[in-house]
């Protein structure tokens, strides 16, 4: 067998969806380890006290992506589109009002994240009353209907390889906390 090629018998023995995750891995330049610098920058963010970041909160959804096979690297980190949508949300549901006034602070991407360049980041941090409400938008709304459309255009920019949407959402379609995403 010649490296990078699965035969038959090996895809029969892994399955298929390993295949073409080790397959999207080599395409991607995906570091195996990705895992431990999203958790312990998750870790060493500050924070206003009785405030949550968008940073710390979706790094349970990078870890399923990871977990699941998706090449998840530097290039992809999607606190950005998560952080724009839920902050359109806020402001659309006069959200202040409801739970307390948003703040900015300092977040610092790691050193080894190409986003690190432009440290510190000013962004906005929310009332940990509003985590309940953050947790069900991300969950109902930010997964299956904007989350897609986020990953096909990194694929249409060349950043992730073109099987990365269909590994993401699998990974995600795993956890039963998570409405099926019907796209």
């Amino acid at each position: 067998m010649r490296r990078g090629r699965a035969t038959v018998s090996q895809i029969r023995r892994r399955g298929l969806p390993q295949a073409v995750r080790r397959a999207a891995h080599r395409q991607s330049g995906f570091v195996a380890d990705f895992t431990k610098p999203v958790a312990e920058a998750s870790r060493a963010e500050w924070l206003p006290a009785g405030h949550f970041s968008i940073f710390k909160e979706i790094a349970d959804l990078i870890v399923t992506l990871i977990r699941g096979g998706a090449p998840v690297g530097p290039s992809f980190i999607p606190d950005g589109s998560v952080g724009i949508q839920w902050g359109k949300h806020w402001l659309d549901g006069d959200l202040d009002g409801q739970f307390g006034t948003r703040i900015k602070y300092e977040h610092e991407y790691p050193p080894n994240f190409p986003q690190s360049a432009s440290n510190p980041q000013h962004v906005w941090c929310y009332p940990d009353a509003s985590l309940p409400e953050f947790r069900r938008w991300a969950r109902e709304h930010y997964v299956p209907n904007c989350l897609p459309g986020y990953l096909g255009g990194k694929e249409k920019q060349g950043l992730l390889p073109p099987s990365f949407t269909q590994l993401a959402i699998a990974a995600i379609q795993a956890r039963k906390d998570i409405p099926k995403i019907t796209r």
